[in-house]
């Protein structure tokens, strides 16, 4: 069991990840040490491995928690029940839930946004430019724009609308990481650049309904390839 809990923390290894056994959810090693500090709960341990455990009937109430507290958790199911004589059940990581990702009302702090922005820097810091992409999962809101040079306004513009969370690619800028510890830094892989034909290009345009992308507000090239970006816990 402990091999097939490691396979899929090595999946997920900046999430939380909660571990479906029987009728708990268990953190085990460096998570269960963190969880329980954060949650409040009993540390216990199983073979010398640390472990903390929440009921699953309860998993979303401390999984809103965790969220607050600015932390990223994956969440683990048995895929299938568990059959006499048979030692290991399939699990499968069936949810991830980020700052920036929310959509369960539950989860959701009242009537506060909950954006995620996206920051990427297209060329050098004098010549280039500076794109964003700010998005409310749970509303649907999405905003994109580019400026020249160093877009310090944008950005400004931008983290007025104190994001829960905010990736930066690897040309992006330390002013994010400044403004909050949930910064993360991405690849710049992980932000794909052009033009918008790519697949993540598609996407957008098929979702907007606008051939072109022109008619997202802001919406140049440098807007859109943080727009495109693979987020935390969306995928692409």
């Amino acid at each position: 069991m402990m091999q097939q809990y490691r396979e899929l923390k090595r999946r997920y290894p900046d999430y939380l990840l909660l571990f479906r056994l029987g009728d708990f959810y268990e953190m085990f090693a460096e998570d269960a040490q963190l969880g329980s500090r954060l949650l409040q709960i009993t540390l216990t341990a199983r073979q010398a491995t640390p472990m903390a455990g929440i009921p699953h009937h309860a998993a979303d109430t401390y999984i809103a928690r965790l969220i607050r507290l600015g932390q990223k958790v994956a969440v683990c199911e048995q895929m299938e029940p568990p059959a006499r004589g048979k030692k290991l059940v399939r699990r499968e990581v069936v949810r991830v839930i980020t700052p920036g990702t929310l959509t369960d009302t539950q989860m959701l702090d009242g009537a506060a946004s909950s954006y995620l922005l996206a920051v990427h820097r297209e060329g050098g810091r004098g010549g280039g430019a500076l794109g964003v992409a700010l998005a409310e999962v749970s509303t649907g809101e999405f905003w994109a724009g580019e400026e020249a040079g160093a877009g310090a306004a944008l950005l400004e513009a931008a983290l007025l609308r104190r994001p829960a969370e905010i990736l930066v690619s690897g040309k992006g800028t330390r002013r994010c990481a400044a403004f909050s510890p949930r910064a993360e830094s991405r690849s710049p892989s992980a932000i794909p650049t052009g033009s918008g034909e790519s697949r993540h290009g598609s996407g957008l345009r098929a979702h907007f309904s606008d051939e072109s992308l022109g008619g997202l507000r802001g919406g140049r090239p440098g807007g859109r390839a943080p727009g495109r970006g693979r987020g935390a816990g969306v995928s692409s």
